[in-house]
């Protein structure tokens, strides 16, 4: 009878701290509660000693703060409200000794650009693309920034790195993505730079001169000129291949490049480059009639590397 009666008793317990630990959860993040939205989204950071916060309990609380500084609501809360949740995610990418929690808040703090001042979010991204010790922070850092107005050394800092080649290759990925992100009129002062990239003689930073290109969408002639030479004359297939992508990705601008493009389906490519050539034909197709057919002929005759295409009823749409 006693060992039933501990037993029992020890269950009750169990229970009673499962419903307080619930009970605890539904107060922190304001569930079924009846807290005003403002309220319920300030919760977790007031009194908040982070040091003693577990990395579990530290991620779940900015997963709902990212909930709310994404969500319609937030434009309701007072200035310094936001600001406090803005803070959360600055210091959380700058002191956080996790890195996926820092990197996590630079992902986070790409969402946040508003009408206001964006300096700390600005500040604090900069801080850890230049300064820390993950690449991965890195990266997602250098993304995050081209989602915010810069100042023009900024704009230089991010192209520069994706030319330099010393900057890590998975931090050069952010890089790129950051300045695909930077207005046209922000970065074009910049282009000569990425022009002169790509008469580099290592084969690895003239693709990644090559990609930095792709984001410069209305360079217009000198830009289109330089790229279609790489597609007929560069001696690497890749860089060949990824010119021709950019070109296609430039639009009409570059309709003057679909002769240079369709030749490189008279070479012997490896069959991802084929693919990726054709797609190019495709991007321009819209502009060029040309483009369309060479695209057509080539899915065609080589009719095994577009088994997706034939089975999506590629030929029928077109």
């Amino acid at each position: 009878m006693n060992q039933k009666q501990g037993s029992f008793c020890f269950q009750t317990q169990k229970r009673l701290l499962m419903l307080f630990n619930l009970i605890f959860f539904m107060g922190c993040f304001g569930i079924g509660t009846s807290l005003k939205a403002q309220d319920r989204f300030l919760l977790p950071l007031e009194g908040t000693d982070w040091s003693k916060v577990s990395p579990g309990a530290r991620t779940d609380i900015l997963v709902q703060l990212e909930k709310t500084a994404t969500a319609p609501e937030f434009s309701t809360l007072s200035e310094t409200d936001q600001e406090k949740i803005i803070t959360v995610f600055t210091q959380a990418l700058l002191r956080d000794p996790v890195e996926t929690i820092r990197s996590f808040s630079a992902l986070c703090l790409a969402k946040f650009s508003t009408e206001k001042d964006n300096s700390e979010i600005i500040e604090a991204l900069v801080q850890a693309f230049k300064y820390d010790s993950s690449t991965m922070v890195r990266k997602t850092s250098a993304a995050a920034l081209g989602n915010y107005n810069l100042a023009d050394w900024q704009v230089s800092l991010l192209v520069l790195a994706a030319l330099n080649p010393e900057t890590p290759h998975l931090v050069r990925g952010g890089t790129v993505d950051g300045v695909y992100a930077i207005s046209e009129d922000k970065k074009a002062p910049f282009l000569p730079f990425v022009s002169d990239a790509l008469d580099t003689k290592n084969a690895h930073d003239r693709w990644w001169a090559v990609l930095t290109a792709g984001a410069f969408r209305s360079a217009g002639a000198p830009l289109v000129h330089k790229l279609t030479s790489m597609v007929t004359s560069d001696p690497k297939e890749w860089i060949a291949v990824e010119s021709a992508l950019v070109l296609g990705k430039l639009g009409e601008a570059a309709v003057s490049a679909v002769p240079s493009i369709r030749d490189l389906l008279q070479r012997p490519l490896t069959n991802g480059n084929l693919k990726r050539v054709v797609h190019a034909l495709d991007d321009l197709s819209p502009f060029s009639s040309d483009a369309k057919v060479a695209a057509y002929h080539a899915r065609w005759i080589y009719p095994d590397n577009f088994v997706n295409d034939i089975q999506n009823g590629w030929f029928r749409k077109k």
